[in-house]
């Protein structure tokens, strides 16, 4: 969990006499997770060779940047609570089983990601600026699994699989009962969603803004070679 909080009944820069024009308040929680996975295996005999392996990740994040109920924040420019988490995942799964009778085969890849950032506005603010509430989360996977069986004598099997489950809950809100002003005298303007298919347009006042995107790339080939008999089989699964 990563997070980032005004807490309730906090008071901050409630008196803006003689602060800086360009006094702004940030309330920012970001989490980057990067991996790589990699698993392989070979056996080799001369009856019968057998040769699984699997690479596996759970992931599990929660991200969250807020201003609670009963806080109170001013700013004589902007004020921005942003929650932001990102992933990047290469996975790789390969192995060969090679005998002279019968030879079997199986990898996966598999990657299992739950992830909820949310932002939220749940107290007062005033701001002679901006107000940005925004929650962000940008996954980025890849999958490869591949598995060959060869038996020369008999015969040879080989399967192969990928799984992405991905779970995302991205919020980005203003609560009941809270009190915002944001009257847009900044030199900063807010790019946002227009609603169009990857348009955005530019604003000043207040923003709301959860957003999602997932990239994910999967391959899964198989192999089986025998003498009297082979089966092979491949697939992939997305669940988003």
């Amino acid at each position: 969990t990563t997070s980032a909080t005004i807490d309730h009944h906090a008071r901050v820069n409630t008196d803006t006499t003689g602060e800086g024009a360009q006094q702004a308040q940030v309330v920012a929680a970001g989490a980057d997770f990067s991996h790589l996975g990699i698993a392989g295996a070979a056996s080799i005999s001369g009856a019968a060779s057998v040769s699984p392996g699997a690479m596996v990740l759970v992931l599990d994040m929660a991200t969250t940047a807020s201003i609670a109920a009963n806080a109170r924040v001013d700013a004589t420019e902007d004020v921005d609570v942003v929650a932001a988490a990102n992933q990047d995942v290469l996975g790789i799964a390969g192995n060969a089983a090679l005998s002279g009778a019968v030879g079997v085969a199986g990898s996966a890849a598999v990657v299992d990601i739950g992830s909820a950032p949310h932002a939220s506005l749940d107290g007062d603010v005033s701001a002679d600026g901006n107000v940005l509430v925004r929650a962000a989360d940008h996954t980025d996977a890849d999958l490869i699994a591949g598995a060959l069986g060869l038996g020369r004598g008999a015969a040879g099997l080989g399967a192969s699989v990928t799984v992405a489950l991905i779970d995302k809950d991205t919020q980005a809100f203003i609560g009941a009962g809270a009190e915002v002003d944001a009257l847009g005298n900044s030199a900063r303007s807010l790019t946002v969603s227009n609603g169009a298919d990857g348009g955005s347009e530019t604003i000043k006042g207040l923003a709301v803004q959860a957003e999602s995107s997932e990239d994910l790339f999967a391959v899964a080939a198989a192999g089986g070679i025998g003498f009297f008999g082979s089966l092979a089989g491949a697939v992939t699964v997305e669940i988003v």
